[in-house]
Order: C-alpha cells, then structure tokens, then sequence
C-alpha cells in the first residue's frame, strides 16, 4: 500500500512540474516577443510614460515631443 501511494504522489508531481514547466515556457516565449516588439517601435513606453522618441535618428527630449504634438 505504500509503494502505491509513493507511485501516486510522484506521479502527481510529475504532473504539476510538466504543468509549471509549460507555463514558464509560454511565458518566456510572451516575453521575448515583447522584447522583439519593442526593438523594432521607435517610441520606448516604460510605465505608460513616453521616455524616448527617436525620429530620424535623432532622439527627441519630452519638451521637443509635447511641441510636436501640440502642432
């Protein structure tokens, strides 16, 4: 009876350490792919604050930035 219940208990675990290592997998994958996305935007957003524009290669101070759209 208690071979059984180790056989359960490590199976058990075996399913939720499958479970865990899926998930984290698909959250790595999340993760590089907003990496990847960010890369490629020319405004970086950090917090939902525009930090930094880059427009031609020139990178634009926040003043520049509100200048730009109040036009």
């Amino acid at each position: 009876m208690k071979e059984a219940e180790h056989l359960e208990l490590a199976c058990n675990l075996l399913k939720f350490a499958c479970i865990f290592i899926v998930i984290l997998f698909f959250l790595l994958a999340y993760l590089f792919v907003q990496i990847e996305n960010q890369k490629d935007s020319n405004i970086r957003v950090k917090h939902g604050i525009i930090y930094r524009v880059t427009l031609y290669n020139k990178v634009l101070t926040a003043e520049e930035v509100q200048e730009m759209f109040k036009n």
